[in-house]
């Protein structure tokens, strides 16, 4: 029986994610272009999360630094789909970026001085990408008016 109720709820994830999928990459009509630029943000931040913490797992860094570091890309990637500025995508996704990263500096600051640079320049680049890539593929419906 127990057997059974586990293949019930993982057939049900299955479901889920088959949706999520489906809506994603098939079905762009039914997402309206702000959901669908928030999860374009969110999955990008997901994306650069794993990116920036595959060196940190390498240098056997605490788990608590690497949830960190991946869950501050997700809220960038969120934050930069969400906030309007009268910006380019890219400059808007550096200045998100170094905005969130300040707090996290001061506590690295204290501990490891030289880990700022390295932290500073993916920064810089992340962000600058991100908001490249978010307005990229975020508002790819996009009605043009003329």
């Amino acid at each position: 029986m127990k057997l059974n109720f586990e293949r019930k709820h993982e057939n049900r994830y299955c479901k889920y994610l088959r949706r999520l999928l489906f809506l994603f990459f098939v079905n762009k009509t039914n997402m309206g272009l702000e959901m669908r630029k928030t999860f374009v943000g969110v999955l990008f931040g997901v994306l650069f999360g794993v990116i920036d913490v595959i060196p940190m797992i390498i240098q056997n860094l605490s788990w608590e630094a690497n949830l960190s570091a991946f869950f501050h890309w997700v809220s960038v990637g969120f934050f930069i789909a969400t906030v309007n500025l009268n910006l380019k995508a890219s400059v808007k996704g550096i200045l998100i970026a170094v905005i969130s990263l300040i707090p996290i500096a001061f506590i690295v600051w204290t501990s490891d001085v030289s880990a700022i640079i390295p932290m500073s320049v993916s920064t810089l680049v992340f962000g600058a990408l991100l908001g490249y890539l978010i307005e990229k593929f975020g508002n790819k419906n996009k009605v043009h008016s003329q």
